[in-house]
């Protein structure tokens, strides 16, 4: 529920980005009927962006559906790419605005894998979360001499039988405790 929280911000402004082009596009097809203006190529231009942006918001809806969907697991052979970009997408706009360095590295070529792609979604958020929770924590103790970064790397055994994902930060790491009881399920240490 954290991550779904943390998330929605990010969402909200993905969102608003094509519907501000889509509003502006469409002002700029109501001016063009008000004037009667014969400008026929700056007309399907602006209808040509709206169409654009009501897909990319389309896409952003079902990533978030994707996300959320708790059906039966569809385990199917994957690129790991797509889940984890589709994650990281969520959380790209957030961590520019907060001025976090966030870098994605992935190999061109990988072998695909046997998983379900929502829950790689799924982890690969709660990682980010928590890094994100991470590096944040340790700016308020740091401000003036800390940079925040969170990175993410995809790729391939030098075998190229298998895949390893890395999400890394420079934020304030884990205690013995933290440690322990990480893997526990609903271990957390966010107040609630």
């Amino acid at each position: 529920m954290t991550a779904l929280g943390e998330m929605a911000t990010g969402i909200a402004h993905e969102i608003r980005q094509p519907l501000a082009i889509i509003d502006l596009a469409n002002i700029s097809i109501n001016n063009y009927l008000e004037k009667k203006n014969t400008d026929l190529d700056r007309t399907r231009a602006s209808v040509l962006k709206i169409d654009e942006q009501i897909k990319r918001a389309d896409k952003i809806i079902d990533n978030m559906r994707s996300f959320a969907r708790t059906d039966a697991s569809d385990f199917k052979k994957i690129n790991l790419k797509e889940p984890v970009k589709i994650a990281a997408s969520f959380f790209q706009e957030q961590c520019r605005l907060n001025e976090i360095k966030f870098h994605i590295e992935t190999e061109k070529i990988l072998p695909l894998v046997y998983a379900d792609p929502q829950k790689i979604e799924q982890i690969v958020v709660n990682l980010i979360s928590n890094a994100r929770f991470a590096v944040e924590t340790k700016f308020l103790e740091n401000k003036d001499s800390y940079e925040m970064e969170i990175q993410i790397k995809l790729y391939s055994s030098a075998q190229k039988e298998n895949v390893k994902l890395e999400i890394m930060d420079n934020g304030m790491g884990m205690n013995i405790e933290e440690k322990e009881n990480c893997l526990n399920p609903f271990f957390t240490t966010k107040q609630v």
